[in-house]
């Protein structure tokens, strides 16, 4: 498996709007998800975005995607004094050997 696409990810027809300088996302995308984007809150948003990025790029071991992601869920955790569940989502990128800084362009 390749490079996933944005419509691979995000559904059809996610692009990148040059005039906007932003990332589209059709609404049915978040809808399939329950989410309204009248009234959902920017964790929700955020939320919809790294888990869906987890469950492709979970599924795609090709190495030649510069990117690989675990999912750790731990139980019981305290937050707030009361007893919580705990999704935490890490993103590894691999970048150049030669260059030890994190470039964007060389993933």
């Amino acid at each position: 498996m390749a490079q996933p696409t944005l419509t691979e990810i995000f559904g059809t027809p996610s692009t990148i709007d040059g005039n906007l300088n932003a990332l589209v996302i059709p609404s049915s995308f978040f809808a399939q998800y329950g989410i309204n984007l009248n009234s959902a809150l920017p964790i929700e948003l955020l939320a919809v975005l790294i888990v869906t990025t987890y469950s492709s790029m979970a599924t795609n071991t090709d190495e030649t995607v510069n990117l690989a992601v675990t999912r750790t869920i731990t139980a019981p955790v305290s937050r707030n004094n009361q007893d919580k569940t705990s999704f935490s989502f890490n993103l590894e990128f691999f970048g150049s050997y030669e260059s030890p800084t994190f470039q964007i362009n060389d993933l």
